[in-house]
């Protein structure tokens, strides 16, 4: 849930744009400063839960990004709005979609990997859902200030308050004393190759994942008022909380081909379709936001599945950060994207039917890149059976 305030930013779009006088494109550059931090700081939080666990990292975080948030209620000019990006970017690297992946694959090592981590992954649609009703009104009353306190007030009591009464480390991620630096990079020798592919796909996948952030303003951009654009924003949260562990069952119950398959159609069906018929009125929302729902779940279902099955879960914290680090940094280049397609042609629809086309080919890298690491891996085993004597 902690993560899902960044979805609930695209209400901030409007009243933020007018109270520091900048186009949707400037104002958007927020995400990029902050996808750019993200980017650095989130290979380091994967590491940092290594050596001290997950719980601590995401205890501190959950303060900075806490803070940054306050910063940026208040902040008197347009400067000081995106200098509040650097801290708030430090704080979600470590208490957000890392920690949880990180704590969930280490839990449940089996064969309910998959389901459990579609339900965790339940919590930013959760989250998406209430703040879809919850953040208008305040909007409304308080303005972009009463917008970013909300904002403050959900982080501190999901990451701080949440972490520090029910968060417990896994037994998968410690810091094992007889494991030194050397050994800790020898464990990344030959998986180079899996990293950079699944941070293209990453990248590939962040401009699809900005409609998640800017859903609001499209909304608006549609001439929906913003009470019709909270209940779209909340539907659509529900279907994507119904679409995790469905995507989740169906890695653990079928395995990955069908999986890869099935957000190969939704890519297609999802935002190009809504581009396509949007134009018509709500209803066509209606219909046709459950399908991107589905195809908008790759970072959170399929990213850290096919990860974790391709390097191990040794490996998993330091190079799913990395991959996560990219895909922050992509949404925060591609938001201002999306922001110009507006500016520039007056409407989303362009930015949407891209988006599909860009998912599919990080789909296409995702496959290439569990096809080498499973191969390393399996290389690996072969070599740690002893061979019969002869």
């Amino acid at each position: 849930m902690n993560m899902s305030v960044t979805v609930a930013f695209g209400f901030l779009v409007v009243p933020g744009s007018a109270k520091f006088q900048m186009s949707a494109a400037q104002f958007l550059v927020f995400f990029t400063i902050f996808g750019v931090v993200l980017f650095v700081a989130s290979p380091l939080a994967g590491r940092l839960m290594v050596a001290y666990g997950v719980r601590r990292v995401v205890l501190i975080s959950g303060v900075i990004m806490t803070a940054s948030l306050v910063l940026a209620a208040f902040a008197p000019n347009g400067i000081v709005l995106l200098i509040s990006a650097v801290p708030f970017g430090i704080g979600m690297a470590g208490s957000t979609l890392l920690a949880g992946s990180t704590t969930v694959t280490g839990w449940f090592p089996g064969r309910r990997r998959g389901t459990m981590l579609g339900v965790a992954a339940m919590g930013t649609s959760l989250g998406s859902i209430f703040w879809g009703l919850l953040y208008p009104p305040v909007i409304t009353v308080g303005g972009f200030t009463g917008g970013m306190l909300l904002s403050a007030v959900i982080v501190f009591a999901c990451a701080v308050i949440g972490a520090g009464l029910l968060l417990r480390n896994p037994p998968a991620v410690v810091n094992e004393p007889g494991v030194d630096a050397p050994d800790r990079r020898r464990l990344m020798t030959g998986y180079w190759g899996v990293l950079i592919l699944m941070v293209i796909a990453a990248l590939f996948f962040a401009f699809e994942a900005a409609y998640s952030n800017v859903q609001a303003a499209i909304y608006a951009s549609f001439g929906f008022d913003p009470a019709l654009a909270g209940l779209l924003l909340s539907y659509y949260a529900i279907w994507a909380l119904i679409a995790k562990p469905v995507l989740g069952f169906i890695h653990d119950k079928l395995g990955v081909v069908p999986l890869f398959v099935v957000f190969g159609v939704l890519y297609l069906a999802g935002l190009p379709l809504l581009a396509i018929v949007g134009g018509t009125g709500p209803v066509a929302f209606f219909l046709v936001l459950p399908i991107a729902a589905l195809s908008l779940s790759a970072p959170t279902v399929l990213l850290p599945l096919i990860i974790v099955r391709s390097v191990g879960q040794e490996r998993f914290p330091v190079i799913y950060g990395a991959v996560y680090g990219a895909f922050s940094l992509g949404i925060g280049l591609m938001l201002p994207l999306w922001g110009l397609f507006f500016d520039r042609t007056g409407s989303y629809t362009g930015a949407m039917v891209l988006a599909g086309g860009l998912g599919l080919v990080g789909l296409l890298v995702v496959i290439a890149g569990f096809l080498v690491g499973r191969r390393k891996l399996q290389a690996v085993a072969s070599d740690a059976v002893p061979s019969p004597a002869a």
